[in-house]
């Protein structure tokens, strides 16, 4: 008995494989081709099966005839002679006819009594038509494919067939087995019905009258030729089957003479792709001697229609061939029978006839004869083409699908011995993505003196169109290859350079929603005449692309500019991807374009979003160019279709002169003090008017000082060394900018109190006075240079806080009106509030106040489409910078906890403190509420598809991603520590996902949780604070009853243990005298959810008693808590050498919580020697908190279940 191998079984599907049988012009659809053969139902016999041996020789009882699946009656299988076996063990299916096996099923014997099966085989078959057996290979055509068997007796096995094979015989041979070889199977697979023909030229060779005998030596040692050809190029494509040859035919090709092999290419019907692909390609490449261009495929099959049958009235053989003379009219009769659908209606009929020259045996060209019009008798003039045979063949096209011939009859006449006229026949629309190319046929053209030649001596020209376009001068048309794009999509279209009657359009290369014109110019001597067919291509969608930013006459190069694209159709919903490439225009003379490389590292939005942004600040676009920017769009069934639109980019303003430029007067001056003079001259542009921006950088970001037309601004700056930025931009936002700088000192200690009651403490201030002027960009830049000067300034901190204050009080007043506004008092707000250093509440809900004043414009003036969005993400960066110091502020004054500190005076009037964290709460509440707001209104500046926005300050992180329903779904929002993964689309929205155009995500995290008057906030430990789903207009998008979660990811603090040499703290502990020998530690449980861990380990043995007390040092009389360190009673094991050991909980780890001393806070820990060592006794136990069976202390401690919320650790 061979060795038992471990087997990993895969239970594989049969593959559903479909055969096509056509027969008299009937098509039925096949069952598919997985289906039984025989074996199990017994349709195969049993003398059709047979092995190398039996169970004791008993053939008649054990024999291969019980081989059969499923098979439950005694005896349940085959079972071998494994005594009288040798090596090559077998069992043998032969068959009636040619079979197509796909696939094997088996079992073991099937008796409970006897563990017997095959755990490995292999399959050979009997190659058709070669008289040897092979091996069934792996999906390379070489390799020896093993086939895993069974497990058990009863369990079925399923293999497919790497590459399905047609034969009469298979033969199955074990190579492993389990005690015996116990056996029953099943084969699957079908008739080998389903074929296609391959109409083939035969290289260098000419359809002589010899062929047209399919009994005569020349035909049949052709045939034999062939297929052994055939089979050559096809045996190594996984689906082929065999070939037969159906018959050997005059055909036209190139306007070449040639004969053409009408080849059957028996395959499996999924394969027949691949292997018609596969024979093309053998052909193309020239690796057959035999055979020379590949002309078309012809289908035998048609699932949802019978084929048509056309029976020509004439005889197929040259010896019984009708005689005809030259002055008779022939009628060419033949019988059509309709195939049984709506689609067959559209069929056409259409004659082909062949001159062969009966001295030279010799036939020509294959030429077109025309259609036969429905109830007409189609007539042949013999006259037209002299004494010889002709063969005549009659075809059966449909004109949807170019004119493809369904199916043909052909006949030989035998014959004895007329105007210019142009016609072009085919379809009149088409449609992109349905099909791939249509066929025009001006075969129809003829000479009225030699009709019976059609096309022969006549020259054919090509023409294509819009049908907007004309054609004045043909004569200076651009010759053009069908395929070129140009040809057709010029400005003044183009000349087609075939000649052939057949003109074969390549729908993809045309334009959709257009009309073409193609016209045919036929020509004979002096005489000429035209035909046109009109053509219209439909699309199966319009896709266009729209610029939404930066959409000038010309680009600016430094702004970033957004496209977008939108698609109405029916398809439109099943576009699956879009890829975006530019294109640099680098030689105008010769249209040269070239790619511009690496721009999914350039651009804002993802490479396959459906809208592209990109930014002005990466240099990706060069100035004055031209560009193009295309987009291809595919469909789940893989059509794709491009749209592309043309920009050209502006350059921006230059200095025309050596005198001109920006120049700041003076160079240095004093905070508050001194007025700069900042003035430019002697820039120019050909896009006017020009705009002067001028500002500076701020802590928080950009400050504007004046954005217009007038070339010089006058400011009060901060102190420092101050970079001014001048951006000079034309009409259509191209900008330069110059920088200068600027050196502003402190006010002399001596003056400082007088500048500053100057500026804003007097009653009558500046500040207040520009405040109550109405003008805001001046008040907003004193008061932001009134901070700076005061925040080094040697200045109480009191006198500092009290500048401030007024500051917000008189600041906030004002009525926001511009960007510009937002930018500078944002930079007040965040000056005022940077620092340790509190501030009042009233000037807090200042703050609030102007925060919510600025948020509320921001909010109303921002969108996607607005121009400079760069800035205005700046600006809201800024924004969120003052309300992330606001927040912090407010947090820390809502605070629940009151610190509580031992020998300190007394707390503040509890009335006053209650009122004043009640006031920050509601300021840190709105707060929240104004970052939630600002983060909706700067989702709105982004396009879906654009990569997230992180805004980030010392305390506050805000993600805003905008994306498609189905890019949202199953994405990991946040590139840090923290972040939040969303389920798929179907989860998470459901059926709404195809309402959805976009979906808005927001996450605010803080460093600190700002929720500090909610008693659990210190049991949070994530950052995270808020996760927002949102529709594209910042309504809420309501999630609830997910299958899957919305997943938070929350990093895991861990103290790290100490490496190194040096040694971990050690504390001594005093043996108990009553009250004084206590050592204290002192703890925090933080709120009534918090469960915090110590860890006490006493050395050599020893035993501590450990107390507890809340807010007061315990003593051995005076606890709230008491137990004895360590605790071995949840330890099940004890050994002399390794102690007690097998616990489920830390004997040396305490938990303590508010459930034990009824409070939060600070808590006393009191550790103190007990004296004795731990008791050795295995029998011993600690007191627990499970008590004796009565009810457990207020004062018990014990381990707990994790809180859902990080414990705190802490190791004495």
């Amino acid at each position: 008995m061979a060795k038992r191998m471990p087997l990993h079984v895969v239970v594989r599907q049969i593959l559903a494989l479909f055969l096509v049988a056509v027969r008299s012009g009937i098509s039925r659809c096949p069952d598919v081709c997985n289906k039984p053969l025989g074996i199990s139902d017994y349709r195969i016999r049993d003398d059709q099966v047979s092995a190398s041996s039996a169970h004791d020789q008993d053939f008649a009882t054990f024999g291969a005839h019980r081989a059969r699946l499923n098979l439950t009656n005694w005896p349940a299988g085959y079972r071998a002679n494994m005594k009288k076996e040798s090596y090559f063990r077998w069992i043998k299916i032969n068959f009636d006819r040619d079979m197509v096996i796909t696939g094997i099923a088996t079992q073991g014997y099937g008796s409970s009594s006897v563990s017997e099966w095959v755990t490995s085989y292999r399959v050979f078959y009997d190659k058709r038509g070669a008289g040897e057996t092979v091996y069934c290979t792996e999906a390379d055509g070489l390799t020896l494919k093993l086939f895993t068997g069974n497990f058990d007796s009863n369990s079925i096995q399923h293999q497919s067939l790497s590459i399905p094979v047609a034969t009469r015989s298979v033969t199955i041979n074990p190579l492993l087995w389990n005690n015996n070889i116990g056996f029953r199977m099943e084969l699957y697979g079908c008739k080998p019905e389903f074929h296609f023909v391959a109409v083939i030229t035969v290289w260098n060779s000419r359809f002589t009258l010899d062929y047209a005998n399919s009994k005569s030596v020349a035909y049949l040692n052709l045939k034999e030729e062939i297929i052994a050809e055939v089979t050559d190029l096809l045996a190594r494509v996984p689906g082929f089957l065999f070939t037969d040859l159906r018959t050997l035919s005059p055909q036209s090709y190139h306007r070449r003479q040639v004969m053409a092999a009408e080849i059957e290419i028996y395959c499996i019907q999924s394969s027949k792709v691949t292997v018609e692909q596969a024979l093309k390609t053998s052909i193309q490449n020239g690796d057959s001697s035999l055979l020379g261009d590949y002309m078309n495929t012809e289908d035998r099959f048609d699932c949802g229609c019978d084929l048509p049958k056309v029976t020509l009235e004439l005889e197929q053989s040259l010896e019984n061939a009708t005689v005809i003379y030259s002055s008779d009219r022939f009628p060419l009769r033949v019988k059509f029978q309709e195939a049984n659908c709506s689609k067959s209606k559209g069929y056409q009929r259409f004659w082909e006839v062949c001159k062969c020259e009966e001295n030279t045996r010799l036939c020509n060209q294959m030429i077109p004869y025309g259609p036969s019009k429905p109830g007409r008798t189609k007539n042949l003039y013999p006259r037209l083409f002299g004494p010889g045979y002709m063969y005549i063949r009659c075809l059966i096209r449909d004109p949807a699908r170019g004119n493809l011939v369904i199916t043909y009859d052909y006949g030989y006449v035998r014959i004895i011995l007329p105007p210019l006229v142009a016609q072009v026949t085919g379809p009149s629309s088409v449609r992109r993505g349905n099909e791939s190319v249509v066929m025009l046929d001006a075969s129809e053209s003829y000479d009225p003196e030699k009709k019976h030649k059609k096309t022969q001596g006549l020259t054919l020209n090509w023409y294509c169109r819009q049908e907007n376009v004309s054609h004045r001068n043909q004569d200076q048309l651009s010759t053009v290859a069908p395929s070129d794009v140009g040809g057709c999509h010029g400005a003044n279209g183009g000349k087609l350079n075939i000649s052939s009657p057949l003109l074969h359009i390549d729908v993809e290369n045309l334009r959709g929603n257009n009309t073409y014109v193609f016209e045919v110019v036929v020509q004979k001597g002096s005489r000429s005449s035209r035909a046109t067919r009109k053509l219209r291509v439909l699309e199966p969608f319009v896709l266009s692309i729209r610029c939404t930013t930066n959409c000038g006459a010309k680009v600016s190069v430094n702004q970033r500019l957004t496209l977008k694209t939108s698609c109405s159709g029916p398809l439109c919903d099943r576009i699956i991807k879009y890829d975006w490439l530019l294109l640099n225009l680098k030689s105008p003379r010769d249209n040269d374009w070239i790619e511009v490389p690496n721009l999914e590292d350039k651009i804002l939005t993802d490479i396959d979003s459906p809208n592209l942004v990109i930014p002005g600040n990466k240099q990706v676009l060069k100035e004055s160019s031209k560009y193009k920017i295309r987009t291809v769009v595919t469909l789940a069934n893989g059509f794709t279709s491009a749209e592309e639109m043309m920009f050209i980019t502006n350059s921006p303003p230059h200095i025309s002169d050596w005198r001109g430029g920006c120049s700041v007067t003076p160079s240095e001056g004093f905070v508050l003090t001194t007025e700069f003079n900042i003035s430019c001259s002697g820039w120019s542009d050909d896009e006017l008017p020009l705009n002067y921006e001028f500002r500076y950088q701020t802590s928080s970001g950009v400050l504007v000082i004046n954005s217009g037309p007038p070339s010089h601004a006058i400011a009060r700056l901060p102190l420092g060394k101050i970079t001014v930025e001048v951006r000079v931009a034309d009409s259509l936002g191209a900008s330069t900018v110059q920088r200068l700088e600027v050196q502003v000192k402190p006010i002399p200690q001596g003056d400082i109190f007088k500048v500053l009651e100057t500026s804003a403490t007097g009653g009558d201030s500046q500040l207040q006075g520009l405040v109550n002027g109405g003008n805001v960009d001046q008040a907003a830049q004193m008061a932001y240079s009134i901070l700076t000067a005061v925040k080094d300034a040697d200045v109480a901190n009191k006198d500092k806080q009290a500048v401030k204050e007024i500051i917000l009080q008189q600041i906030s007043t004002v009525e926001v009106n511009s960007m510009q506004q937002v930018s500078q008092l944002s930079a007040v707000v965040v000056m005022a509030t940077e620092g340790e250093k509190d501030i009042a509440v009233s000037a807090q809900e200042d703050v609030v106040g102007l925060l919510e004043n600025m948020t509320d414009f921001i909010t109303s003036q921002i969108s996607a489409d607005v121009q400079d969005v760069d800035l205005v993400q700046d600006i809201g960066g800024s924004l969120l910078h003052g309300m992330s110091n606001s927040l912090s502020k407010s947090a820390k004054k809502a605070n629940v906890y009151t610190e509580q500190t031992v020998g300190k005076d007394k707390m503040e009037d509890g009335d006053s403190v209650e009122t004043e964290k009640i006031q920050n709460k509601k300021l840190a509440k709105k707060t929240l509420y104004l970052i939630n707001k600002l983060g909706s209104g700067l989702l709105a500046t982004k396009v879906p598809g654009e990569k997230p926005s992180v805004f980030h300050t010392h305390e506050l992180s805000v993600t805003l991603d905008r994306q498609t329903p189905a890019k949202m779904a199953g994405k990991t929002i946040g590139g840090g520590k923290e972040k939040v993964a969303l389920p798929s689309a179907k989860t998470l929205f459901g059926p709404d996902a195809a309402n959805l155009k976009s979906v808005d995500a927001q996450m605010t995290s803080f460093n600190e949780n700002p929720f500090t008057w909610d008693d659990s906030a210190k049991g949070i430990k994530s950052s995270v604070v808020d996760f927002s789903l949102k529709k594209d207009d910042g309504t809420p998008l309501e999630i609830s009853g997910l299958k899957d979660p919305v997943e938070l990811f929350i990093p895991v603090s861990r103290q790290e243990q100490k490496t190194g040499n040096k040694s971990d703290e050690k504390y001594f502990a005093k043996p108990s005298d009553g009250s004084s020998n206590l050592r204290y530690h002192r703890i925090d449980i933080p709120s009534t959810n918090s469960i915090v861990f110590f860890e006490i380990q006493p050395e050599r043995g020893e035993v501590f008693e450990v107390f507890v007390s809340a807010q007061k040092k315990p003593t051995p009389t005076d606890y709230q808590f008491k137990t004895r360190v360590p605790d071995f009673s949840s330890c099940t094991a004890y050994s002399k050498s390794t102690g007690y050991h097998n616990c489920s909980n830390n004997p040396y780890e305490i938990s303590l919580s508010s459930d034990v001393t009824g409070k939060t806070g600070t808590h006393y820990i009191g550790i103190m020697f007990a004296g004795n060592k731990t008791d050795q006794s295995h029998s011993r136990v600690s007191r627990s908190c499970g008590g004796h069976g009565g009810r457990q202390k207020r004062s018990c401690i014990g381990v707990k279940d994790p809180p859902t919320t990080l414990p705190h650790r802490r190791r004495l």
